[in-house]
């Protein structure tokens, strides 16, 4: 199973949410070793490509490679200083953004989808 990655400068974000969409956004870059570390390791595992499955999470990758103004503006937003950043909105809730912490793990994705819950209508 692979993760379908939607792109962030494509796709509105937080219109997906207010659709009734539960959203996780992998913010990252092609130089963030980090963040290839975490995408290996964590988010690219069988463990969390199933609960993303489940709960029908639309999930979005940021690339910051090129440092865009739209991701700067967002990393400034929630005080983080580059990638990597995680966040998770949920269905119905474009302002209820939940911070994943800088140093991911399992646990805390699937700790994420607890408060954030499923898609609306998601049969998972």
């Amino acid at each position: 199973m692979l993760i379908q990655w939607k792109d962030f400068a494509k796709n509105d974000v937080l219109a997906m949410a207010k659709e009734g969409r539960t959203v996780f956004i992998d913010f990252t870059a092609e130089w963030c070793v980090t963040c290839k570390v975490y995408e290996r390791t964590v988010i690219e595992t069988d463990e969390i490509k199933a609960a993303f499955a489940k709960s029908c999470v639309e999930t979005v990758k940021a690339d910051y490679t090129n440092e865009g103004e739209e991701i700067t503006k967002w990393l400034k937003k929630y005080n983080r200083p580059g990638v990597p950043m995680y966040l998770l909105i949920p269905a119905g809730k474009p302002d209820g953004v939940i911070t994943l912490p800088d140093l991911l793990t399992k646990s805390a994705i699937l700790e994420g989808l607890k408060k954030s819950g499923p898609s609306e209508g998601c049969a998972g």
